[in-house]
């Protein structure tokens, strides 16, 4: 039950296209996220807080492409894939269920897992002057755990 206890959280971007053709785009990223979550729970039949937080920070590089992009390119869906490297940690108070209403608390519990990571995307540009506004989910890969991030970008072109 440890590092699930909920989906709210933060997250920053900081994204780089550089297009190779009308829809083919080489993308760095750096993303940044943060989430913290507390749950009640019965710790010898009496309520007891448990904590959550999680932190992910990632660098990426690598291709995408537009599989449709109206006449104008005002509007486009997009799927990328990248690579690089990431940092996950996660401290918690884990719960193990030891009844039908009771469980054990361990309190302060600390996983911190690095190296190869990687993004997988899609999403949905749509261009106004030289700004976007991009709703897109995002896939997560770091040290063998997985995150989906539904986000929300803001842009503009240089």
């Amino acid at each position: 039950m440890s590092d699930a206890y909920s989906s709210n959280g933060f997250a920053l971007d900081v994204r780089a296209r550089f297009y190779m053709s009308g829809q083919l785009f080489c993308e760095l990223m750096g993303h940044w996220g943060t989430h913290e979550g507390s749950k009640s729970v019965l710790q010898k039949g009496n309520p007891f807080d448990i904590d959550d937080e999680r932190n992910t920070l990632l660098g990426v590089v690598g291709l995408g492409y537009e599989i449709f992009q109206n006449e104008n390119q005002t509007f486009d869906i997009y799927i990328k894939g990248l690579v690089g490297y990431g940092v996950r940690s996660s401290r918690f108070d884990d719960y193990q269920i030891t009844g039908s209403e009771d469980g054990h608390v361990t309190l302060g519990c600390d996983i911190k897992k690095k190296g190869i990571a990687a993004a997988i995307g899609l999403g949905m540009d749509t261009r106004f002057k030289r700004w976007t506004l991009t709703p897109s989910v995002d896939v997560f890969y770091i040290g063998n755990e997985w995150n989906v991030a539904t986000m929300i970008s803001f842009g503009f072109f240089l």
